[in-house]
């Protein structure tokens, strides 16, 4: 058996196939070994595989792998989504995933700097010829040669991402600024990062009224339960939504009809950032409607509801 398996903590009730096709892998030099079920959960890890994840062993197991809170990013630098994980990949493709080199920095708190990581990844299969799991062998390479390239990549990438975010960033506030929506930014607790000059107009707020304050609390409390339906179904699924009309608190106490049209925002790796609302005033439009419809179901002399 390796050595670094003897050191293996195992979550409770495991299924013992999968631990015997670990104790049968052949022998090799590795610091730190993680198990995944084939629900990429982790199942066992050496003390060595939390440390280099920046949490406790004991918080590691048993945690599904979307739940460990680090930042992985590939040798060009780009931002791993879970789906683009060598284990992932390897349960996936039931094929090994061997030499990845891959980068983390442990988030939450931790101190662990970022490290660069050569990883080998082998689909475990049942008799039957079912993928039970996958084992990682993990060797931290930060201090070679090849780690010290891949962040020099990186750092260039870093810089050609930054100057075009930067160009777009500029691009689309001169659009915002200068359109008769209210446009604004939230984050992922829906607390306003930034607000066009229009909703002064709009609303009466000036926009440091409204920055690092959350919207749902500008919104009426009768169409709030309808707001945030649409905004959970946007957080589930990643999708854009179609206007919904809303009444927003305006500075001097009244309530004024908005068709609010929403996107959720991404980060590189595809994770949800916050959100993109778009704001167009449709009291008059509201108020017609509603005459309309009263004109409809009442009597235009009596004022009685027609039968």
């Amino acid at each position: 058996m390796h050595a670094a398996v003897e050191l293996l903590e195992w979550s409770p009730g495991v299924a013992g196939e999968l631990r015997a096709l670990v104790d049968q892998m052949p022998a090799g030099d590795t610091q730190s070994i993680s198990v995944l079920d084939s629900s990429l959960q982790f199942v066992a890890a050496t003390p060595s595989a939390a440390e280099f994840l920046g949490v406790p062993l004991d918080r590691l197991l048993g945690a599904d792998f979307t739940q460990v809170d680090f930042v992985g990013c590939d040798v060009e630098g780009r931002l791993l989504r879970p789906d683009d994980h060598p284990a992932a990949v390897a349960l996936r493709s039931q094929e090994p995933v061997l030499g990845a080199v891959v980068g983390f920095e442990p988030r939450g708190g931790s101190l662990n700097p970022f490290r660069w990581f050569s990883m080998d990844v082998w689909p475990m299969a049942a008799g039957s010829g079912e993928v039970v799991g996958v084992v990682a062998h993990v060797d931290d390479i930060t201090g070679i040669e090849a780690a010290a390239l891949a962040t020099s990549q990186v750092v260039r990438n870093y810089r050609q991402v930054l100057a075009t975010t930067r160009e777009n960033e500029v691009r689309f506030r001169a659009l915002a600024e200068n359109s008769a929506d209210v446009v604004y930014q939230t984050d992922i607790e829906a607390r306003v990062v930034w607000i066009s000059p229009s909703v002064t107009h709009h609303l009466g707020w000036e926009p440091r009224d409204l920055v690092g304050r959350r919207m749902p609390e500008l919104i009426h409390p009768e169409d709030l339960t309808a707001a945030q339906e649409r905004r959970a179904q946007a957080l589930a699924d990643g999708s854009g939504l179609g206007r919904i009309e809303l009444r927003y608190l305006t500075a001097d106490g009244d309530w004024r009809w908005m068709g609010a049209l929403s996107r959720p925002m991404h980060d590189a790796a595809g994770r949800i950032t916050g959100g993109l609302t778009a704001l167009r005033d449709v009291h008059s439009d509201v108020a017609q409607r509603s005459e309309l419809e009263y004109l409809a179901a009442h009597d235009g002399l009596t004022g009685l509801l027609n039968r």
